[in-house]
């Protein structure tokens, strides 16, 4: 027996032990791009999670989103909130407020950060990317980087994005200028989810102030 004959198979042993590379900052933008490019809907629930030097503020809640351009976050805990966004104007309604906020919104305009999950934004024409050397993913098998904007934001310095092996967004962290944080982390991530467009009908009731920004 020749003794080249066992090479292939020891060749390919040794290939299957070895850990496929690490994706760089690129290849992670590339495939969030391309998973959210080709979803049409997704549901999922989230935890939203507020840090600054004097408080931490926890809520959760559901998402469902729907392309071309609608998005409902329902606050459940520990207050029922609503947002909407329906592709031109977002509504912000705290029924215990008796209150909601209504503003004109630009799907493209990557100064709002959750819109990065309609997969409209170019992120590295609006972004530099780069691997986050401060902190860890919150799971090991994900990849974590952080977005800074190549023009400045006054809203933000910079955005960590978690990313799992498939493309989904994990987590989604917005940092402002004095060091606060937003971390919206989700879970049970739905594609392709069957969303209904009355999951959309936000009704106000006529004795809320609606306040036009």
């Amino acid at each position: 027996m020749s003794p080249f004959a066992s090479l292939p198979l020891l060749l390919a042993l040794v290939l299957q032990a070895v850990p496929a590379p690490e994706p760089g900052p690129s290849g992670v933008i590339q495939a969030v791009e391309q998973k959210y490019a080709g979803l049409k809907s997704l549901s999922a629930a989230f935890t939203q999670t507020y840090q600054n030097a004097e408080q931490r503020l926890e809520e959760s809640g559901t998402l469902v989103l729907k392309k071309p351009g609608r998005m409902y976050w329902e606050y459940r805990k520990p207050t029922l909130k609503h947002f909407l966004v329906d592709g031109k104007k977002c509504i912000f309604y705290v029924p215990e407020d008796k209150q909601a906020i209504v503003s004109d919104i630009d799907l493209h305009d990557a100064s709002i950060p959750l819109l990065l999950l309609f997969g409209k934004t170019r992120i590295e024409q609006n972004f530099q990317v780069t691997p986050e050397s401060e902190e860890e993913p919150l799971a090991a098998e994900n990849s974590l980087v952080r977005l800074t904007p190549r023009e400045p934001q006054g809203e933000f310095t910079h955005i960590l994005l978690e990313v799992t092996p498939a493309g989904l967004v994990h987590r989604l962290t917005v940092v402002d200028p004095i060091g606060s944080r937003n971390d919206y982390v989700f879970s049970d991530i739905r594609e392709n989810a069957r969303v209904p467009d009355r999951a959309f009908d936000l009704k106000v009731p006529k004795d809320v102030e609606v306040i036009k920004e």
